[in-house]
């Protein structure tokens, strides 16, 4: 199971599960299933003790959810509908995002203690109005953070090496991003993750997005492209922060 560079951070735990742990799909459209919310307590159980759960069921959007701890838990999981970015300054409630190729985006301030976690696709990242990242920011600041203090590392996902696709996508995103985000047929969405966060007022020093890529290493990671299967299999990333004591 690869763990995030903040494992140094005492305060939290973060990662991403394997192949081997399971599909950790949460569906909407046919009911929350119980055996997924006990296989993915189960797994977190392994990690840290606990904690609560909060789930968001992503569209591919720019919503995200503020987590207070007073939400209604079923199996220990919060779910939000219609959510792909969640946000708290709880500790002990563990923030999941599931994804096949898109990018898993771990947010984390140590100044003001707030963490958040971003299921950025493509079509997240340039959902109106400002994409799924910006939205996560914009949350972190009501809670207090400052973008400055603000750490990101981008989770196993898909790298420029297999991300072919159309050119009307790749205008899209040179247009956004910058032409450095194309590469031939190619797109680069690690480094349009991180121009869109440095136009946000971060730190490039405090982003790292050099992670495992998913379908190079398809044998460790669910992969989309590489499955071919709908819905495809997920891995679960996962950020919390640990309570005192």
């Amino acid at each position: 199971m690869p763990h995030l560079t903040w494992t140094d951070e005492s305060r939290l735990s973060a990662g991403m599960t394997l192949r081997e742990d399971g599909d950790m799909r949460l569906r909407a459209d046919d009911g929350v299933q119980d055996d997924v919310l006990r296989k993915r307590c189960a797994f977190l159980e392994t990690q840290f003790s606990n904690a609560t759960i909060a789930a968001p069921l992503p569209v591919h959007g720019a919503a995200v959810a503020t987590v207070t701890g007073n939400e209604p838990f079923h199996e220990k999981h919060a779910l939000f509908s219609q959510t792909d970015a969640l946000v708290t300054v709880v500790p002990g409630i563990a923030l999941t995002v599931t994804a096949a190729d898109c990018l898993p985006v771990y947010f984390f301030d140590p100044v003001r203690g707030t963490i958040g976690l971003a299921h950025a696709g493509w079509r997240g990242l340039v959902a109106p109005p400002h994409g799924v990242l910006a939205a996560t920011v914009e949350a972190l600041v009501v809670l207090g953070s400052k973008p400055m203090d603000i750490r990101v590392e981008v989770g196993p996902s898909i790298g420029p090496c297999h991300y072919v696709v159309d050119a009307a996508r790749r205008k899209l995103f040179a247009a956004r991003f910058g032409n450095d985000v194309v590469c031939r047929e190619a797109l680069d969405l690690r480094r349009a993750a991180v121009r869109a966060l440095v136009d946000l007022g971060l730190d490039a020093k405090q982003i790292s997005a050099e992670p495992p890529c998913t379908v190079c290493q398809s044998d460790r990671f669910f992969s989309h492209r590489v499955d071919g299967r709908e819905p495809p299999g997920v891995g679960m990333a996962w950020i919390v922060l640990h309570r005192p004591g």
